[in-house]
């Protein structure tokens, strides 16, 4: 894809403050926020995806949007994200980028099966985190949209604007029902991991020994239910524990 360099203008401008404020106060409506905003740029198929670690091992995903009902079953049911081309190559690149550009995605099972729900083409947007961590915007249309592309590249910047927009603003996994709470001596080993010490370095920090930061590191992980110390940080800071 191209590398487009555009000034957002004043209306532009509005449109994304629309959208962010409709995205901070309808957290519950998170898909029909951003459906009626893409409507209004002539996209009619997207879906938001989220995903903790790699693809390949994970096992929950968060996938939002208004593809067909019947597609979205299909893919969840049968794990099909585990083995997309398109989200294989969302997770080890930054670059937004055409469905066709993806590796393997030519004669590839799974698009040949979206295409039967009006699936046909499609565009990407990776918002990479810290750690194995990753959220990716997906623009879709049929076969019948001869200027899909056109309409992506005349409207990129509003689209990398919005995906940033809609990763900042995902609905949280977590239940607000579900208190998390962190000791102050949690909080501070949590707070040194970030700034990428290591446990001898914090144990020296700390004045503790090492087999204790190794202990509260892992009642961290126990409480977040993480696989690992970097997701638990990734839970810690969204819910503002640091």
């Amino acid at each position: 894809m191209k590398n487009h360099e555009k000034i957002i203008s004043k209306k532009q401008e509005e449109f994304l403050n629309e959208v962010q404020a409709n995205l901070k106060k309808n957290d519950h409506d998170f898909s029909n926020v951003l459906s009626l905003a893409l409507e209004k740029l002539g996209i009619h198929f997207f879906s938001y995806v989220h995903l903790d670690t790699h693809p390949e091992i994970i096992n929950e995903s968060m996938i939002i949007g208004n593809y067909p009902k019947e597609w979205v079953e299909i893919y969840i049911n049968k794990k099909l994200i585990k083995k997309d081309p398109v989200i294989k190559n969302t997770s080890v690149t930054t670059a937004p980028f055409f469905w066709n550009e993806a590796k393997n995605i030519a004669g590839n099972e799974i698009f040949n099966t979206s295409q039967k729900f009006g699936i046909h083409q499609g565009f990407t947007i990776p918002i990479h985190e810290p750690g194995n961590a990753f959220g990716s915007m997906h623009f879709a249309s049929d076969n019948k949209n001869t200027s899909f592309k056109s309409l992506i590249n005349d409207n990129i910047n509003l689209l990398i604007a919005i995906s940033f927009m809609a990763n900042l603003n995902r609905p949280s996994k977590i239940q607000n029902k579900k208190i998390y709470h962190l000791t102050d001596r949690e909080k501070e080993c949590l707070f040194w991991v970030t700034k990428g010490k290591t446990y001898s370095e914090i144990s020296i920090i700390l004045g503790i020994t090492e087999r204790t930061i190794k202990f509260h590191t892992k009642n961290i992980i126990e409480k977040f239910d993480s696989v690992n110390i970097k997701q638990a940080i990734t839970i810690a800071l969204r819910l503002n524990l640091l």
